[in-house]
């Protein structure tokens, strides 16, 4: 059971990721000023929601990409050596 929750919990967690950035992108390139909260009652999500997942996305996206330069540094150190 612990393994199916788990399972579970990272297929939301991808979900959340990819709705936020899906939800940036529509925002940020499909629709004009004042359509994105119109649209989003379309889609059936709250303003808050949407911002929430949004949010998650981009620190997910940084978390990335801080954890790939850390990586790069360190290996940068320990050949520099």
């Amino acid at each position: 059971m612990t393994a199916e929750i788990n399972s579970y919990k990272q297929v939301v967690g991808n979900a959340i990721f990819e709705i936020g950035r899906r939800l940036k992108h529509v925002k940020e390139n499909d629709l004009a000023h004042g359509e994105f909260i119109p649209w989003l009652k379309k889609v059936g999500i709250e303003h808050t929601t949407a911002k929430w997942m949004m949010l998650h996305n981009k620190k997910l996206f940084l978390y990335k990409k801080t954890a790939i330069i850390w990586r790069f540094l360190c290996l940068f150190q320990v050949y520099a050596q």
